[in-house]
């Protein structure tokens, strides 16, 4: 096992263990004073922590890696939104667009609400656009996607 040292991650993965050994409360707290003498992890040390770990896994639990998740720097809110969003990835995959990013469709959105030749900061956020501004570039995306 690596070396721990982060408080708050240990008490993180002992509790998600606690949640995936579907452990109640009273099984749980027996665990943690068979193992330590302790019946809460807060006043536990790093080898206390480090034993009530092992003891999960030792019962099945294994540790999972996080799982590489799209990014969620914006999640769109606004319907509209997601529809330009679903569009524009659509483009992306019949190889309309080189970039299908997010990143890439919030330039595309400011790009589009810029007045010509402003050097303002616009908002890249589509779910902030008037109605019909969005209106707009909904149907600009699907013009576009009926071309070529």
């Amino acid at each position: 096992m690596a070396k721990r040292n982060n408080r708050n991650n240990d008490l993180a993965m002992i509790h998600i263990a606690k949640k995936d050994l579907d452990m109640d409360d009273d099984t749980y707290r027996s665990l943690l004073m068979r193992v330590t003498g302790r019946d809460s992890t807060a006043n536990m040390s790093i080898g206390q922590r480090g034993m009530v770990l092992q003891e999960m896994q030792a019962k099945g639990w294994q540790a999972t890696r996080k799982r590489a998740v799209a990014s969620k720097k914006h999640h769109y809110k606004h319907p509209t939104s997601r529809l330009m969003i679903v569009l524009w990835k659509k483009l992306h995959t019949a190889g309309k667009l080189e970039c299908g990013s997010n990143k890439c469709f919030e330039a595309w959105v400011a790009n589009q609400v810029r007045p010509e030749g402003a050097d303002l900061p616009i908002s890249k956020n589509p779910d902030t656009l008037a109605p019909n501004e969005a209106n707009a570039m909904i149907e600009q995306l699907k013009r576009w996607e009926k071309r070529i």
